[in-house]
């Protein structure tokens, strides 16, 4: 089964920085609800049940909850997970950061509380099992067979009134275990799933046209706009599963540039586009390339703008015949936070043509030749007066 696949970038306009995705997978893209990543751990093909990424939202969500405010857990999985009781998905909690865990939200079999059913349910308890009395137990939202597990709770659970959203400095660590009676964790968290949260209302990530409109699907190949688009990443569906899309936070990473080529006709008119020098940047989304600059030229005959697009400078010095063969640049891409890339080495050809009376080609005529005549006289009776005295001298010979 393929997951479905999307790339995340941006790019500076006049208007400000753009962000844009496009489905680079095999399969449509639902675009109509797209979920931050919070925390990203990566494929680990070691992990029987490997956790790739995770995201937590805060919504309202009324009366289902006392304080009107409920947090969704999502877990990406490597592969798909057919029934929720299949392992133990826990996440441990620490409040207020100082070491001690608080609370644990996991998932579990209803029938465990003596109900009759064997759905997956959700809740919170305190860390390491606990006083079980007074839960509240919400269904665990999750297709069999899907990589997608998705846990809801109430932020009262961790000790969060509505009032503290987005001022929490809550410690979560992320564990999968064999059982999900295994309250404690069974060995040390793995670095990549422990992360911070501060319990604070987010903007809701939309794609969106041209137009502005909601797109609700992207096909193959197709690319439209993000709205509310911040950093750390996306989670992306399609039919196959759940994908996240990692967008590096900005981390002071510098832009990269490599070294290009292009080519352009002697003589060709001022303005011609003659490519566009492109680079990239880790903190695409954060921190986007926001102009080039050429810190070194061997002609005048090109230009390159902030956007680095080389064009045509000066024509009359864009000429072969002239000795000038190829322009040589050294190009360096900064982004918006001031970082600047290490230079490349941008070159552009210069093709030549035949525009000089020297490289036309020379015309050879063809001499005047006379027919030959296929008469008695001719080249034959030329030839026959000329042998006349040789045969008189062999009768006299005789």
């Amino acid at each position: 089964m393929a997951y479905p696949e999307a790339s995340v970038g941006s790019t500076l306009t006049d208007d400000g920085v753009v962000r844009w995705v496009t489905n680079t997978g095999a399969d449509d893209l639902d675009t109509s609800l797209v979920s931050p990543v919070t925390l990203y751990s990566g494929v680990d093909e070691d992990e029987m049940f490997d956790v790739v990424a995770a995201s937590l939202e805060i919504f309202g969500v009324g009366a289902a909850c006392p304080s009107g405010v409920a947090l969704f857990t999502t877990l990406t999985m490597r592969d798909p997970v057919m029934l929720t009781h299949q392992a133990g998905f826990f996440m441990d909690v620490d409040v207020d950061s100082d070491g001690v865990f608080d609370a644990t939200l996991q998932t579990l079999n209803f029938s465990a509380f003596g109900q009759p059913t064997f759905e997956s349910v959700s809740y919170v308890s305190p860390f390491g099992g606990g006083n079980l009395a007074n839960l509240s137990f919400f269904f665990t939202n999750h297709e069999p067979g899907s990589n997608q597990i998705t846990m809801p709770s109430c932020i009262g659970a961790y000790g969060v009134a509505p009032e503290d959203l987005g001022t929490v400095n809550a410690t979560i660590a992320f564990r999968v275990e064999d059982s999900n009676f295994t309250f404690d964790p069974s060995g040390p968290y793995a670095d990549d799933l422990v992360g911070t949260f501060d319990f604070g209302l987010q903007n809701v990530p939309q794609v969106v046209g041209a137009d502005g409109a909601a797109v609700d699907s992207l096909a193959p190949g197709e690319t439209a706009f993000m709205v509310n688009a911040s950093a750390g990443g996306f989670m992306f569906a399609s039919a196959n599963g759940v994908t996240p899309t990692v967008v590096a936070v900005d981390g002071g990473n510098a832009p990269t540039i490599e070294d290009q080529t292009f080519s352009v006709d002697e003589n060709t008119a001022v303005g011609t586009v003659i490519g566009t020098i492109s680079a990239s940047d880790a903190d695409g989304i954060t921190s986007p390339v926001s102009e080039m600059f050429v810190s070194a030229s061997s002609s005048i005959a090109v230009a390159v703008s902030r956007s680095g697009e080389v064009t045509v400078a000066n024509s009359d010095v864009l000429d072969f015949d002239a000795g000038l063969e190829s322009i040589s640049m050294e190009v360096v891409a900064i982004d918006t936070a001031g970082n600047t890339s290490a230079p490349a080495s941008v070159t552009v050809t210069v093709n030549n043509l035949l525009d000089e009376a020297s490289e036309q080609p020379v015309v050879v005529e063809e001499p005047d030749v006379e027919p030959v005549s296929r008469g008695g006289g001719g080249a034959m009776g030329w030839l026959a007066l000329l042998l006349a005295p040789v045969a008189l001298m062999r009768r006299k010979l005789k």
